[in-house]
């Protein structure tokens, strides 16, 4: 968060600093009493153009990167999701499920129980309304108590 806070601040001055060196420019070019009035308005676009089109690359970084993140967890964070729910759920999920605790894409949510079901040697079960139970062997944790979610853990 501080670099993400610095960044938007550098962006800030950039876009600052082109934006007045570019409109003091353009200002210069309808000034008659200035002599030289080409030459002023060269030398202020080459100290304000560089500065503003740098803070808006900066700028559409930092959106994008915003985009990107939020609903995006680790592998480390999916994988201890998908054991919190094996262990609450008494070794049985649905895609559906995983796929919104772990906020993946359906798609890759269904690639990782696959895979996570060959590796454990898991079973399917359909249920009433047609959803796929996945049935990993976990034994009774039936009597263990509820283990909070992974999100609410301190981190360490």
């Amino acid at each position: 968060y501080p670099m993400r806070l610095f960044k938007q601040i550098a962006a800030g001055v950039l876009v600052t600093w082109g934006l007045a060196f570019s409109l003091i420019g353009v200002a210069v070019v309808f000034d008659d009493t200035k002599e030289d009035r080409f030459s002023n308005f060269m030398g202020c676009m080459m100290l304000g153009t560089p500065p503003l089109v740098w803070g808006v690359l900066l700028y559409r970084g930092l959106n994008q990167t915003v985009d990107q993140s939020p609903n995006s967890l680790t592998p480390s964070e999916v994988q201890d999701t998908f054991f919190w729910l094996l262990e609450n759920n008494d070794g049985e999920i649905t895609l559906m499920r995983f796929a919104m605790e772990t906020r993946l894409p359906a798609e890759d949510a269904r690639k990782y129980l696959d895979e996570a079901a060959t590796q454990f040697n898991a079973s399917f079960r359909v249920g009433d309304r047609g959803e796929v139970y996945y049935q990993f062997p976990i034994g009774d944790v039936a009597s263990k108590p509820s283990l909070p979610h992974p999100e609410n853990l301190p981190n360490a």
